[in-house]
């Protein structure tokens, strides 16, 4: 489980993979109180620079959401790595495809997909 070095009461699952990729399942919602602290789970790996972030237990995701993933997917590539979604449900996969965040960011149906990839 990761926690918010600074503090936040945001909880997101990590997971690390025999091949060094870290899996982040953020749950609930992804906004403006949440989003910082995603970014910084992403950013602050210590490994390699490769994520998947798995959505698929976030309902909601604004703005500061998308913002959050296209910089942490910046400093990941800056980095020689990568990001990639999974799992996105209903209300935000409209809400991405909206923003043209899978312009950005690879979006894979599930985890495994990613992972595969």
């Amino acid at each position: 489980m990761y926690e918010d070095p600074e503090g936040g009461r945001f909880r997101i699952r990590r997971e690390m993979t025999p091949a060094g990729v870290t899996v982040l399942t953020p749950a609930s919602t992804l906004d403006f109180t949440t989003a910082p602290q995603l970014e910084r789970a992403i950013t602050v790996t210590g490994r390699l620079p490769c994520t998947v972030v798995d959505l698929s237990e976030v309902r909601f995701m604004d703005s500061s959401g998308i913002n959050a993933l296209i910089r942490a997917q910046r400093v990941a590539r800056t980095a020689g790595g990568w990001i990639r979604l999974a799992g996105l449900q209903d209300h935000v996969s409209r809400t991405a495809e909206i923003a043209g965040l899978q312009d950005v960011v690879p979006v894979y149906p599930d985890r495994q997909a990613a992972l595969r990839r």
